[in-house]
């Protein structure tokens, strides 16, 4: 027997489980002389054969893409197997060759559609009639887990048209790659619009249109059309803080919303500061009204992947994601990429659950000096919730939840947490919590709504009749009587004893900027942004955009395009989309940029891996490819007509009319700068970029050197990019930063090695931090005044040539002083 791991690292765990002891570089295998091999995920991917027609030069081939796509080999890189260099190349031949030599194989990767991919991809080459059969490892990799999944292996055909399902994927994908190569060829000749030309590196010249990562740009530009048409982000509000005659502390806000006031009205806080001048702790304030009202709370539904990213804020999705995995590998958690917030009836039984809690408080225990107490705090209802969970099931089970996939949840292991990271054991306190307040269910709560307002009052802050306060408390509680007991003693007619009248600047619940770990989060929901019913229970069918393996790379392509910006705004790593990324956007049809053909999509994606009949599947897919490719077709040909009769079949060395995105922009800045435009310009392409470059905005030397401690680059390109600079220029007004580029970073490592200054973790966090960490090496790596006066004088003495050179180097100049000084 033979089993396939998807990646080393599980490969052990299944070994150490099921009593593999022997390794023979790089496998393992028992006494039986059965074997455990592995991949290293993705070995092959899809490629035409016709190199020398589909080329970057020549957008005409396209028009007929290749139906007849083969899996060739990725490029081969090293990894790492108990400290010896191990090559794809050698997995790729030899896991083949090892299928070859059985007659029973167990397919271990993922249990989802990339998962068995990789095991397929393999198979395929192996060309071998061996049995197959499952392991699914989608509910956790415990001891007892793995050892009951491998007691309960089915047969392998019933999940392999998850396989036809992937390449359906994949297949459509290229597709879309090929549909890039012609938008590219069209943009570096200046076709499309001014900002997608002009660019020497090779990746940021790249017009990608993604079927994911264009929907995915357009929401984040949709988002920041409504951030920046925001005009007011602040009120200022009178704020009253007393206390009641027991003594109990008590602060009441300006409740503008119960007057029915416009925000407008308070956006100037003079207004505010005139009605407390008008004030003094003398008045009387008086309580106008108690109200006591029941309301629930919802309870939360457990973490999916997404939603766990969106709340780890410190994170990248990237970093959380290497944590849960981390912690999957360990037997700590269920399967860390999925999309579901459920799980099935049969996990949530007394006995399962005992099992669980008790693990989590031994785990959590060996671990209590370093979490928090309020982070702990839900162990205290883990016996309560036993009573309970036979006779009410939670909410967030569900019978008909995918075999493949179930919530993030903690497993049953018990383990001493620590060896694990701090943020490891933050994640998984997390995990373990929500997945206990889930099982609690909704609460009930008590909201207790005191108004108060100045006894004898003629009007109020704006001029209404008198000016309400508010204070406001809520209680969790299952017994409306006993709960308003809890709430501080006040009564219609008491007086509070005034302390203090201030002026306070409340934000307003406006839109805000999307933050880099928010964006799988809005990928899964994008639902919520799709007015159509009918689509939107489409998207929520098909889990929204992208999938929970693959969104946590979405910002980071957007920003190797210059589409987006990440600028840090009161802590947040705010993504913005770059006047580049509108450019892209601007110039394609809009159903590259809907969601909703990732929706149909996926819902053909479904009906393909639901598909009982192998066949059946095999056909489904293949129409699903050539529909696909019949309409990437259609619009390269629509390219080809509009801007073709321009490069096509013309020497590069001639030109053509430059497109009117760029006359426009040539145009504006005529008029913004008086400046008169040649005929020639607005008839060459070259000329009309070549005036656009030699009257790109002026900037001061002093800007210049702060964008480019900023990790902004000021070439050509990007000083044309002014939404890009606007960017920039904001964050650096308002304080805020942006993160290192990877040239600041690389620079900075090296500058550390030189100086031998250890790098700080501040440093690879903002961009002005590594500068300024940058420009603290270079400071200890050449000479001092007193060092560079006291060679001079011991050069002079001894009448030594000292080369200028020297004099730059700090370590040179010590040496050649020592030098100097033993003579």
């Amino acid at each position: 027997m033979l089993i396939v791991a998807e990646k080393y690292r599980m490969a052990h765990v299944l070994a150490k489980v099921l009593k593999f002891e022997k390794f023979s570089w790089p496998f393992f295998y028992n006494e039986a002389g059965d074997v455990i091999a592995y991949s290293q995920g993705h070995l092959f991917q899809p490629k035409h054969l016709k190199d020398d027609l589909y080329t970057w030069k020549n957008p005409r081939p396209f028009e007929t893409l290749p139906r007849e796509l083969f899996m060739v080999p990725t490029t081969d890189y090293i990894i790492r197997v108990r400290k010896r260099p191990l090559s794809t190349e050698y997995l790729r031949e030899h896991v083949p060759l090892l299928m070859r030599e059985h007659d029973v194989i167990v397919n271990a990767c993922d249990a989802d559609k990339e998962g068995e991919r990789i095991f397929y991809d393999l198979f395929n080459v192996a060309q071998t009639t061996a049995v197959i059969y499952r392991l699914d490892l989608s509910k956790g990799v415990t001891q007892s887990l793995i050892q009951s999944a491998f007691d309960n292996l089915f047969d392998a055909r019933k999940t392999k048209a998850k396989h036809y399902s992937a390449q359906a994927r994949l297949c459509a994908d290229f597709g879309y790659a090929l549909l890039t190569s012609v938008t590219t060829f069209y943009a570096r000749k200046g076709c499309l619009h001014p900002l997608l030309a002009g660019y020497t590196d090779k990746e940021k010249s790249v017009a990608s249109v993604g079927r994911v990562l264009i929907p995915v740009l357009q929401l984040i530009d949709e988002q920041c059309i409504l951030v920046e048409n925001v005009k007011l982000k602040q009120i200022h509000c009178p704020y009253i803080e007393g206390r009641s005659a027991s003594g109990a502390k008590v602060s009441f806000r300006y409740d503008w919303q119960r007057l029915g006031l416009p925000t407008s009205a308070l956006s100037d806080q003079r207004l505010a500061k005139n009605y407390i001048q008008s004030k003094s702790l003398s008045d009387v304030f008086v309580i106008d009204s108690v109200t006591n009202e029941m309301g629930v709370v919802a309870a939360p539904k457990m973490y999916d992947t997404a939603s766990m990213q969106a709340d780890m804020q410190d994170l990248s999705p990237t970093e959380t994601l290497n944590v849960l995995q981390s912690l999957y590998e360990k037997g700590l958690i269920t399967y860390p990429r999925t999309d579901e917030t459920a799980l099935p009836d049969d996990d949530i039984t007394s006995d399962k659950l005992k099992a669980l809690f008790e693990s989590i408080d031994n785990n959590l225990n060996s671990v209590s000096d370093r979490t928090t107490k309020s982070s702990r705090s839900f162990l205290e209802k883990h016996n309560d919730l036993l009573d309970t969970v036979s006779n009410n099931r939670c909410d967030d089970s569900n019978e008909d939840i995918s075999a493949s996939h179930t919530a993030l949840t903690p497993t049953s292991a018990q383990a001493n947490l620590s060896n694990l990271t701090d943020i490891e054991i933050s994640v998984y306190s997390k995990i373990c919590e929500r997945f206990t307040s889930a099982l609690e269910g909704d609460k009930a709560v008590c909201i207790t709504t005191v108004t108060g307002k100045f006894s004898g009052e003629e009007h109020g802050m704006l001029g209404e009749k008198e000016a309400s306060f508010t204070f406001e408390k809520s209680t969790f509680t299952t017994d409306y009587e006993k709960s308003k007991s809890k709430i501080i003693s006040l009564n219609e007619g008491d007086i509070i004893h005034l302390e203090n009248i201030s002026l306070k600047t409340e934000d307003l619940d406006v839109a805000r900027y999307y933050a880099e770990n928010e964006i799988p989060l809005v990928m899964l929901n994008v639902g919520d942004k799709v007015t159509d019913p009918a689509i939107a229970k489409l998207l929520y069918e098909a889990k929204g955009l992208g999938s929970a393996s693959t969104r946590d790379k979405i910002v980071a392509s957007l920003l190797k395009r210059d589409f987006v910006e990440i600028s840090i705004i009161d802590g947040r790593r705010c993504v913005i989309v770059t006047g580049k990324g509108k450019a892209i956007l601007s110039i394609l049809p809009s159903h590259f940029k809907s969601p909703i053909t990732t929706a149909i999509w996926e819902h053909e994606f479904y009906k393909i891996e639901t598909c009982n009949d192998l066949e059946q599947a095999q056909r489904m897919r293949d129409n699903f490819i050539r529909k696909v490719y019949e309409k990437l077709e259609k619009y390269i040909k629509y390219l080809n007509q509009r801007y073709g009769r321009n490069v096509q079949g013309v020497p590069t060395n001639n030109d053509f009319p430059p497109p009117k995105e760029l006359i426009s922009r040539i145009k504006q800045i005529a008029r913004t700068r008086n400046l008169d435009v040649p005929v020639l310009v607005l008839s060459s392409n070259k000329a009309a970029e070549k005036w656009l470059n030699l009257n790109a905005p002026i900037m001061h030397s002093k800007m210049k050197d702060k964008l480019e401690e900023s990790g902004l680059s000021t070439c050509d390109h990007t000083l044309r990019d002014e939404r890009r600079i606007s960017i920039r220029k904001q964050a650096l007004q308002s304080n805020s930063s942006n993160p290192p580029t990877q040239k600041q970073l690389l620079i900075a490592i090296k500058m550390s090695k030189q100086a031998g200054v250890r790098m700080p973790e501040k440093a690879k966090k903002t961009a002005n931090e590594c500068s300024q960490f940058i420009a603290e090496c270079k400071t200890k790596l050449v000479p001092t005044k007193e060092q560079i006066n006291t060679l001079k004088r011991l050069a002079a003495k001894h009448r030594y040539p000292v080369s200028k050179l020297i004099y730059k180097s700090r370590k040179q100049t010590l040496s050649l002083i020592n030098k100097l000084r033993t003579k």
